[in-house]
């Protein structure tokens, strides 16, 4: 993977203020930027990490370790899965009679 150097200029000040060398706050721009642009769906996790500087999993660790959601589901997706939490917490619970076919028509409704 080929790499294009970007550089900023922060002023020694900032630095200080932060008690960061030139290396930390490097460090710490490249984690704050991958994570932002994962966070946003601009990037993938694999996209990101190589921002990052990290392996793929590193970062997953990262952003797990900072709360940073992982899992991309969007409203749909979300709705179809509780939908089919629902009646498996029904089937097991003795609440639905065709509890088997109920889940099976979510499943082939919604491709899941």
């Amino acid at each position: 993977m080929q790499f294009v150097q970007i550089t900023i200029n922060i002023p020694k000040e900032v630095l200080s203020a932060l008690g960061k060398d030139k290396a930390e706050f490097e460090a710490d721009t490249r984690l704050w930027l991958a994570t932002r642009l994962f966070q946003e769906k601009i990037l993938s996790l694999g996209k990101a990490a190589s921002i990052a500087g990290l392996k793929r999993l590193e970062f997953k660790d990262y952003l797990q370790s900072n709360k940073v959601d992982i899992y991309r589901y969007d409203n749909d997706e979300l709705d179809i899965y509780r939908k089919l939490n629902a009646a498996e917490e029904q089937l097991m619970e003795g609440k639905v009679l065709d509890g088997a076919a109920s889940l099976q028509s979510i499943r082939e409704k919604h491709n899941v």
